[in-house]
């Protein structure tokens, strides 16, 4: 393995492990323990996540030709590509 293909490996860890330590803080915290706009943002990641899942499915059992977007789409696990782009939106 060489070192750009190690810095990628860390990179996309790093982030899996991310969402899930934020999808297990934000699992059990209380409505009444966060602010408005964090109960927000983990309600528009886990829809975001779940609509990425299912678009990734479709791209993936398809017969047609991949789509020039798709490849890109199919880089990443539906949390981390969610994640990336409601960071994106928001700031």
């Amino acid at each position: 393995m060489n070192n750009i293909e190690r810095q990628r490996q860390i990179e996309s860890d790093s982030v899996r492990d991310g969402c899930v330590r934020w999808c297990q803080h934000t699992e059990y915290q209380q409505a009444t323990d966060t602010k408005p706009y964090r109960n927000l943002i983990g309600i528009a990641w886990r829809s975001l996540a779940d609509a990425i899942r299912a678009e990734q499915e479709m791209l993936k059992t398809s017969k047609a030709k991949l789509p020039a977007w798709g490849l890109a789409l199919l880089s990443l696990g539906h949390e981390q590509l969610a994640l990336i782009t409601l960071g994106t939106y928001l700031i």
